[in-house]
């Protein structure tokens, strides 16, 4: 915005986009040196990016930081432990960490996160710590602290008679004859209010007139600690030592600088290793001409209606195939219609061989017939569509591999090989036994090969389309599991691979579609 200097204060000369902003005073603030002056180690730079341009913009942060800003006057944050001396002015940092008992550590916590007041009864704190957790809601404050913060706490119960039983015993004058206590004093009793008070001193000169900072954290600051804060840090956990450091960050990229590098910062300064290895920067969606989607424009595409009107498949599956590395995606209606089609040719393929399909099918096997060229060319195919699916998706090329799967599903299998096997599906079974036996092992032949293809190609589909997936693959008999999504991924098998029939098959393609060619230039039924 831009404002001017009137008297009595700044007036508003232009408004922003999404409405009035007011210009507040500039406040004291708390910040980092420490980045500054924080080397750019080969850890540091080891971090890949897709697309690989955004790393030029991220090296060229880290290697010009300046000092960061981390104190926020906002309602919701981490309060900063930062407590200033009234007497001799000294700037204390006080943690749990200076505090040896779990009582001691979750009272201080609740009074430096703002939960409880200076002055407390046991019963305040009993209901704070029995009340649901801001941040999981499923659990209590209690078991919050003791599954996130103290784990070595874990058979900590915490309640009124319990807390009363040890203000008193801090209070009582005997305690002080104990060997090896060096918390006594930290609580005091207020017989007119009936209250106790946790006592903090100045490390300096031992006052008690002490002012705690108002500010909180800032939001990067708090979200740096995200990588290895949810395994449990700072306590050496089984999670923490088995999942940091991650493989993959998905982000965009308006926050390389606020977030990504100050995961890497605090993960390098506090683990000694980078959060992850690859960081995947999704593309921006805007409108079909381009423009940044806005409810002020009106051009947004809500996600729950595309859902309820193509099915949520067609959205990730346009979205998958739409996303090109440091490319935008320019979304309209008319791509979530197309890729809907593509769900029901999938859908119309299970049910072609489902319906084909007779209920004694598992022991017409052992007497199959040999495979056909087309049928071995299916299965070179499919290896081939594996091995492009899998090397793009290790490259976190997405629509390259939903591309690949596309069309192998719906021109390769839909278009050509299940037409190729109508001949031996739908062929009548003739009155001879012996010629009835052959009939029925190659029809045998032709249901195997689609199940075997059909299959794995659900397999291949099912991260970009996870639901009708898993629908189709629980209706067929080779389905053995849980779900899909327990599968191993197919590969390419050398053994599954057939040169020479898939050059006579594409041969024979392109034949058939030269003569459908010429009978439509020349018009003929």
């Amino acid at each position: 915005n831009l404002y001017r200097w009137l008297e009595g204060g700044f007036s508003l000369v232009e408004e922003i986009e999404r409405g009035r902003a007011e210009l507040e005073p500039a406040q004291s603030s708390i910040k980092v040196r420490v980045e500054r002056e924080k080397r750019t180690t080969e850890r540091v730079s080891k971090v890949r990016f897709f697309p690989d341009t955004w790393k030029k913009f991220y090296l060229d942060w880290m290697r010009n930081l300046k000092d960061w800003c981390i104190s926020r006057q906002i309602w919701w944050g981490h309060r900063i432990p930062v407590w200033y001396c009234e007497d001799c002015k000294e700037i204390n940092v006080i943690t749990d960490d200076d505090f040896d008992r779990a009582y001691d550590k979750i009272i201080f916590n609740l009074i430096a996160d703002g939960k409880l007041e200076n002055e407390f009864t046991p019963e305040e704190i009993e209901d704070i710590l029995r009340s649901p957790s801001f941040v999981h809601p499923h659990m209590t404050v209690l078991d919050f602290y003791k599954k996130f913060a103290f784990h070595r706490y874990h058979s900590t119960e915490i309640d009124a008679s319990s807390l009363r039983l040890f203000f008193t015993q801090e209070t009582n004058p005997m305690a002080l004859l104990t060997p090896g206590v060096s918390t006594r004093s930290l609580y005091r009793y207020d017989p007119k209010k009936k209250k106790w008070r946790m006592v903090l001193r100045c490390g300096k000169c031992g006052s008690e007139n002490l002012r705690q900072e108002k500010d909180v954290l800032d939001t990067w600051f708090s979200s740096a600690l995200w990588p290895f804060g949810v395994f449990g840090w700072p306590e050496d956990t089984e999670d923490l030592k088995t999942l940091y450091p991650t493989d993959l960050l998905v982000t965009g990229f308006d926050i390389i600088f606020f977030w990504v590098a100050r995961m890497i910062m605090m993960g390098t300064f506090l683990k000694e290793d980078v959060p992850f290895d690859d960081v995947y920067v999704h593309a921006l969606v805007r409108d079909e001409k381009g423009q940044k989607m806005s409810k002020t424009k009106g051009n947004v595409i809500d996600p729950l209606e595309i859902i309820e009107k193509y099915g949520a498949d067609a959205l990730r599956f346009t979205l998958a195939a739409l996303t090109i590395q440091g490319r935008d995606i320019r979304l309209s209606e008319k791509r979530f219609e197309g890729y809907k089609h593509f769900a029901n040719k999938v859908w119309n393929a299970a049910r072609y061989i489902l319906m084909n399909t007779p209920p004694d099918f598992a022991t017409h096997l052992p007497y199959m017939a040999s495979l056909r060229p087309e049928d071995r060319w299916i299965m070179t195919l499919l290896g081939e569509t594996a091995h492009a699916v899998d090397t793009a998706l290790q490259n976190y090329d997405f629509s390259s591999a939903a591309r690949s799967i596309y069309e192998f599903l719906w021109s390769d299998f839909c278009d050509w090989y299940i037409e190729f096997t109508k001949e031996r599906i739908y062929r009548p079974m003739p009155e001879d036994e012996e010629e009835r036996s052959k009939v029925l092992s190659e029809k045998t032949a032709a249901l195997y090969t689609l199940h075997y293809v059909f299959e794995k190609a659900l397999r291949l589909l099912h991260p970009f389309m996870p639901f009708i997936t898993e629908e189709l693959w629980h209706r067929f008999p080779a389905s053995e599991g849980e779900s899909i999504s327990l599968t191993d991924f197919p590969v390419k098998k050398e053994e599954e691979t057939f040169p020479e029939d898939r050059e006579k098959v594409d041969r024979l393609k392109e034949i058939i579609s030269a003569i459908r060619a010429i009978r439509s230039d020349l018009m003929l039924e």
